[in-house]
C-alpha cells in the first residue's frame, strides 16, 4: 500500500510508507542522495530556502510510533541506507545506530552459523548475524544471549540454538 502522509514543518511535500517525498504542487518524486557519512538526504524548500533532512527520520517520524528517549534515531534493519520503507526502519539510540550499521561493514569476529531461536518464538534464522538483523539488534549482543543464557538488549529477548 502506499499511503502519502505531509510533512512536517515543509509544506507542500509528503512522504509514504515505501521512503519516497513528493512535491505535492507538481506530483513529482523528490531525488534521495547520499552525503560523505552515507546518510541519505533530500532537499525541501521551506519560505524559499533549500533545506536538508536525512529521509530515514522523515518517514520514521511519519510512520512510526512516535520515539521514546533516548530511541531518537531510526535503523534500516537491512543495512542498506537507501531502503527508507517505514517496515525497515526501527528507532534506537544514536550510539546503537551507529554500532548497528558497522555491523554491515565489520562483521562480529565469532558469530554463530548454525540455526538459531528467539526464546518463545517460532522463527527460526540461518545464524546470529540473520537473528540480529530481524529484530534490529547487534549480532554480539545475540551471540552473548545463546552463549551466557542472557537478555539481548534493547528489547531484552533470549536466544537459543535450535536443537
Amino acid at each position: 500500500m502506499n499511503e502519502w502522509v505531509p510533512i512536517r514543518g515543509f509544506s507542500g511535500y509528503s512522504v509514504n510508507n515505501l521512503g519516497q517525498v513528493r512535491r505535492d504542487s507538481f506530483d513529482r518524486l523528490v531525488s534521495p542522495h547520499a552525503n560523505q557519512t552515507e546518510s541519505i538526504y533530500v532537499s525541501l524548500m521551506r519560505d524559499g530556502i533549500q533545506c536538508q533532512r536525512a529521509l530515514a527520520p522523515i518517514v520514521a517520524k511519519a510512520f512510526l510510533d512516535s520515539p521514546v528517549p533516548p530511541f531518537d534515531t531510526p535503523i534500516n534493519l537491512d543495512g542498506d541506507r537507501w531502503n527508507c520503507a517505514a517496515d525497515n526502519l526501527m528507532w534506537r539510540p544514536r550510539w546503537f545506530a551507529i554500532q548497528y550499521h558497522q555491523q554491515f561493514k565489520n562483521p562480529y569476529y565469532s558469530p554463530i552459523l548454525d540455526p538459531v531461536k528467539a526464546r518463545g518464538e517460532d522463527e527460526v534464522f540461518s545464524n546470529s548475524f540473520s537473528a540480529a538483523i530481524r529484530y534490529g539488534l547487534l549480532e554480539r549482543d545475540v551471540v552473548m544471549s545463546i552463549l551466557n543464557n542472557t537478555y539481548a538488549w534493547p528489547n531484552y529477548m533470549i536466544f537459543e540454538l535450535v536443537p
